[in-house]
């Protein structure tokens, strides 16, 4: 497949899963949300079983926490070879300090 197709493959599946999700969160819940709660997080739902995991296991989260931390570093810094061996466009080193910066303030 051509980089344009994995890109449309990419873009089009991307729609559908945003679609979906988005159909699913206007379903009318179960339970109300009352006026003080104003809005109701369906993720937090979604994953509130992990989420109990991780609060009771400290050390796996600690772990996993390390190893996501390892693995967005090692994107990146091969991004950065991919960068220097192939592309030419300022585009990237831009969007990577724009990045960090925000994810040093946050």
């Amino acid at each position: 497949m051509s980089t344009f197709k994995h890109r449309l493959a990419f873009t089009a599946l991307f729609f559908i899963l945003l679609n979906v999700n988005s159909i699913l969160s206007s379903r009318p819940s179960t339970v109300n949300v009352t006026a003080a709660e104003c809005l109701r997080d369906r993720t937090m739902e979604w994953t509130d079983g992990i989420n109990i995991y991780m609060r009771e296991h400290v050390q796996f989260k600690n772990a996993y926490m390390i190893w996501c931390g390892f693995l967005m570093d090692f994107i990146m810094v091969a991004f950065l070879i991919l960068f220097y061996l192939y592309w030419r466009s300022t585009r990237m080193i831009f969007s990577v300090i724009i990045l960090y910066g925000a994810r040093a303030i946050i």
